[in-house]
């Protein structure tokens, strides 16, 4: 009725080069997650080219699961993130009515995001609030 191209509230999306991204999000004292890398390649060599490129703009990590996972992706982003010193993330992808199936904090299926990447995560929080 009001956000969609042509209705009153409409506003059109603004589209940013991965590096202005990246500056975006560490400008306003934020992490820079890669979410759903798997909808970019399910490739090693080409995701691993892809997170090496996002590095070097100032990327801190990428989601490492994620409910459309499965075992093989999660091992390939698993160790890809390891390799390259990266941040590990994770999410429910939970969306309110948009996404009726999955539950806030608990994905599709048997998904579980280890505490640990939210220690390193308010870890790094810290140490990037510490230095401003």
């Amino acid at each position: 009725k009001y956000l969609i191209k042509g209705k009153p509230c409409y506003v059109a999306r603004e589209l940013y080069k991965p590096k202005e991204t990246i500056e975006l999000v560490k400008n306003a004292g934020g992490i820079a997650i890669l979410a759903h890398p798997i909808y970019i390649s399910r490739d090693r060599k080409e995701l691993m080219s892809l997170l090496t490129e996002l590095k070097e703009y100032g990327l801190d990590g990428a989601e490492c699961r994620y409910s459309e996972y499965d075992d093989e992706y999660t091992e390939l982003i698993d160790g890809s993130c390891d390799e390259l010193g990266l941040i590990k993330s994770g999410g429910s992808d939970f969306h309110g009515a948009n996404k009726p199936d999955i539950a806030l904090g608990s994905g599709l299926g048997d998904l579980q995001v280890p505490y640990e990447y939210l220690k390193v995560i308010k870890n790094q929080r810290s140490r990037l609030c510490s230095t401003r």
